[in-house]
């Protein structure tokens, strides 16, 4: 038996202290309000993908929706001259001058060494392959190209470490690079006449791309649109939670399915944790993303020693999982994605006053994924046998 199918308002508790977007199954991004739940769609589709769940972050470019503080090169721009992926007129549109150089924008931004991840909303107008760079020179070759008819992602190059290019409706993609930069680094955006990061050629005045929303933050993957007017804005992190107190006793069992959105950056990144308002940390259940390793973990703490820590196989992301694990003194087992994960544990003792179960994240918001999508949770009352579990976690 499993509890009682709840949705997510009646059983959930989440805060976050700002407005934050997400992709409404419209195909639109769209603003929830501080506080508000999210629950992301695929934009193509409209398929409801589940609850998204992130760090707090901060855009460090100051005007992410108007060319005000972009410097061109053989470029013109014209603003809110189409329908941006919020459905607002605020897209806008850069040409090609016919002045044999770079075709770029060059933005200012004071930022510290680092990892750090550049993205932006780009739509051919005319053009096909652009690029982003993160470097101090403006030929410097630290960046990715990308072909928006194909949505084909060129070479890593330089300090890049990893990039990527989503697609939306009405032919708009989200392109973005993670980058070893240096301090202050400048954010570069090459229009080229070549699949390739930098060329250089005569434009027609006339063909070009529609460009929206750009985004400058820390850490390796892109988190949800920020957007920004003048100074840099911070999206708050979701702090989500759910009580279950009288719920998890000595023996029981649990399935989470859901995607991770990137490569932790947070030391054994929480997906669930199982905690006790009473004696706090000492006592744990949790399912983890080791940033170490890249896999998946399911441990089990008693009075802050480990009873049972199952790792699985190492992923790579963005990746779905279904997890469905098992406690009972004794008797500890995980199957991932419907297979078992490390031996089944025969020792260990059970917590008992588990009440509350974090959603990504561990206590005060530590330990938080670089991003994460719930789809389900189930929690049951009974340690079910590898079969149950295989079945539960099958995709």
């Amino acid at each position: 038996m499993a509890l009682a199918r709840k949705t997510l308002a009646q059983i959930l508790s989440h805060t976050r202290g700002s407005a934050g977007f997400y992709m409404a199954a419209n195909g639109l991004l769209t603003l929830a309000a501080t506080d508000t739940v999210r629950i992301e769609h695929n934009a193509l589709t409209g398929e409801r993908l589940g609850f998204l769940i992130e760090k707090g972050a901060t855009n460090l470019l100051t005007q992410s929706q108007t060319l005000s503080d972009l410097v061109f090169t053989a470029l013109t721009g014209s603003d809110n001259t189409d329908i941006a992926p919020d459905g607002t007129l605020t897209a806008d549109k850069v040409v090609c001058t016919s002045g044999n150089s770079q075709h770029r924008d060059n933005q200012t931004v004071t930022y510290s060494a680092g990892l750090v991840c550049l993205s932006r909303f780009v739509k051919m107008s005319g053009m096909r392959y652009c690029s982003l760079r993160l470097t101090a020179t403006t030929g410097g070759t630290d960046g990715c190209s990308f072909d928006l008819q194909t949505g084909t992602i060129g070479p890593l190059s330089g300090t890049a470490v990893r990039a990527g290019m989503d697609q939306l409706k009405n032919g708009w993609w989200r392109i973005w690079v993670a980058c070893e930069a240096l301090a202050d680094d400048t954010p570069r955006f090459n229009i080229n006449n070549s699949f390739t990061l930098v060329s250089s050629f005569a434009g027609n005045d006339t063909d070009g791309m529609l460009i929206w929303g750009r985004q400058l933050e820390t850490g390796g993957y892109p988190s949800s649109y920020i957007a920004t007017v003048a100074s840099t804005v911070t999206r708050a992190a979701d702090n989500a939670l759910i009580s279950v107190s009288g719920l998890i006793g000595g023996e029981g069992s649990l399935m989470v399915e859901g995607r991770i959105l990137g490569t932790p950056e947070a030391t054994d990144a929480r997906i669930i944790s199982m905690k006790s308002s009473v004696s706090g940390d000492v006592n744990e259940r949790a399912i983890y993303f080791n940033s170490d390793t890249l896999q998946m973990t399911y441990e089990s703490i008693t009075a802050s020693v480990s009873q049972c820590q199952i790792t699985g196989p190492i992923q790579d992301a963005p990746s779905d999982f279904k997890i469905a694990a098992r406690w009972k003194a004794n008797d500890f087992a995980a199957f991932f994605n419907g297979e078992l994960i490390g031996p089944v544990d025969t020792s260990g003792t059970v917590p008992t006053d588990l009440d509350t179960i974090r959603l990504g994240s561990a206590t005060g918001l530590a330990n938080m994924p670089s991003g994460l999508i719930l789809k389900d949770l189930q929690l049951f009352p009974v340690a079910f046998n590898d079969a149950r579990l295989m079945a539960l976690s099958a995709v």
